[in-house]
This record gives structure tokens, sequence and C-alpha cells, in this order.
């Protein structure tokens, strides 16, 4: 689903900045408040702790807000050639800075690291300010050879280039990155979230109702960053899932569609815990699974402590909800 069609998106977007004091992410508002010659002899940025949508918005932020103006972003690409194959990486640039995601180019990502970021933006010059910025998502998918890569320009470039690196999670960074950034961890409390959910509902003149619909991309968006208020959209769009899967016959078109289920899960940061516990809650209710509730939360809770210890935690999810499946078909 494309997070940018979402039917408020738009006014979050353009007013996030505004969202930040009631966010109360103390971190990211004194980089918001730094005058341009501070942030510039700051050290490298490394974001975490949120939703690649909520970290994205961020940062975007942050370098618009010290630099003093919004600018338009347009796409480009940069061609690169990995064992005898040419592909062509995406990126966006605007006056101010250039965003990457890492995630895009995970084919040639080493010799996109090796040839753009290190011939081509750590050797020029910025023409219109101090330092180029780059703005990198999703490094947490680099792989190791790539991220030690990295390590070059990053040294050599500190006089040119001002590196903000995304991520959801630290655990799957190589430390040569941990060890040479900043990081700034940007989770919301309990308090700043139900406020924030207010502010933006009274912004925009609309009541819970309307937030409430699970079709809506920025309640996905409003997820990602777990308001409590919200909760029962996630419980209603696990229940319809696990219903419309136990419907499905085709054992392949289960699997297709429990595959983009996990990721829509991950991508929206969605805690693995929540989803469990919804689907406890909801298989105690069916009848089938009588008797096989024990094994259900055994399962979860196996499974749960599993995707702290993984680099890929959908493959988790997609083995728990194909085991649901066949516990269910089996019957």
């Amino acid at each position: 689903m494309d997070v940018a069609s979402g039917k408020y998106w738009e006014v979050f977007r353009d007013r996030f900045a505004e969202y930040l004091p009631v966010l109360g992410n103390r971190a990211v508002i004194r980089l918001t408040e730094m005058s341009q010659d501070s942030f510039f002899e700051s050290p490298h940025l490394l974001l975490y702790g949120n939703s690649p949508t909520v970290l994205g918005l961020m940062s975007r932020t942050i370098v618009e807000t010290v630099m003093g103006t919004k600018s338009r972003m347009m796409s480009a690409s940069y061609e690169v050639t990995s064992n005898n194959n040419k592909y062509s990486c995406p990126y966006l640039h605007c006056a101010t800075h250039m965003e990457i995601n890492m995630a895009e180019i995970k084919s040639a990502e080493k010799q996109f690291v090796c040839d753009f970021i290190h011939k081509h933006i750590s050797t020029t010059k910025s023409m219109n300010q101090r330092k180029h910025i780059v703005v990198m998502h999703n490094v947490d998918t680099l792989s190791t050879q790539s991220s030690f890569a990295l390590r070059r320009p990053i040294e050599s470039a500190a006089n040119n280039v001002m590196f903000i690196f995304t991520c959801p999670t630290l655990a799957n960074l190589e430390t040569a990155i941990l060890s040479r950034f900043c990081l700034v961890r940007c989770n919301f409390t309990t308090d700043t979230k139900t406020a924030f959910l207010e502010r933006f509902a009274q912004d925009q003149c609309i009541d819970g109702d309307i937030l409430m619909d699970p079709n809506d991309c920025i309640v996905l968006t409003l997820l990602s960053i777990s308001c409590p208020e919200v909760r029962s959209t996630t419980e209603k769009v696990v229940k319809t899932f696990l219903a419309d899967l136990f419907k499905e016959k085709n054992i392949l078109k289960a699997c297709d569609g429990i595959r983009t289920f996990a990721y829509k899960i991950l991508h929206f940061n969605v805690p693995i815990a929540t989803v469990m516990k919804t689907v406890i809650t909801a298989l105690g209710e069916d009848k089938s699974f009588r008797g096989r509730i024990a094994e259900v939360v055994q399962l979860s809770a196996d499974l749960e402590c599993k995707s702290h210890h993984v680099s890929k935690v959908c493959l988790v999810l997609e083995h728990y909800f194909l085991r649901l499946y066949n516990m269910k078909t089996s019957k």
C-alpha cells in the first residue's frame, strides 16, 4: 500500500514539524533548533527507534528546519555495474540535501556505495552550502561488506558531507557504522502519543470514527508510532486477515497473502507482541481451536522470543501464520 496516497497524508507530512513539540522528542527538537553552523559542526546522525515512515519524516524535517527552506524533491538515478550487470539506483535530491533508500538498491549496494557515495559525493564540494547533506534510509539492510565499504567515505568526507542515517532498529547494524555516528532514539512516550492524536484530529476537524478506518493510510502511519487510540484498528486488521486466511483453500495463495501481510505489519512498525496477543484472543473464540489454544500460546511465545534475535523478522511472522493455517486446515 502506498502510504503517500492516504486521505490525510499530505497535511500530516507538510505539517510534521508543527507536531514535533507535541510528540515531545527532546533530542529531535534540539536538532531542529540548531543553527546551520552548529548543525554542520555536529557529528553524523543516526535516527532509530521508530518506523521507516516516521524516521523519514523526521530526517527531512530536521534538514528543512535547519536550512530554513522547503524544497521540492526530484527523482534521479545513478547507474552502476555489478557482476557485469548494469543497475539503475534511484535517489531523491533537492537544493538542500539528497535522500537514498538503501532497501531499493539491494542488488548493487556495495558498488553504489563505492562509486556514488565515495567517488562522486565525497570528493565534490557543495555549491550552495558548507556541506552536502546525504540522508540514507534503511541502513540496517546493508550487508556486512557494504557497511565496511561505507567507513571510508564517512571518515574521508567529513569536511564535505554530513550523513544522516535512519533505521528502525540497531540490531542489524555493524559496529563499524555505530561507532561513527551520534545515535538519536526517536521514540515517543504514551502521553505524547495521545496528545499527538488529539492535536491531529482537532486540526483536521474529524472525529475518532474517521481515524479508525483501517483502509485509510494515515491510520497505518499513526500505527507506526503506536498510538494507543488506534490499537483497536490493529486488532480489526489482524482478525480480518485471519478470517480471510482460514477461508483460503489454495496453499500457494495463502502463502502469498501471509507474506504480503507480514511485510505490511513490519513496514508500519506494528509490535509483534500486539499481533500475537490479538491472534490468541481471536483464536480463543474459534471453536475449531478448542483444546489447542495452549499450543497457540506456546507457539506465539516461542516465535515472539525468536523475533528479538533474528535479522529477518518477516520470516518469523510468515512461519507463525503458516503454522496457524496448518493447524486450522488439519482439523
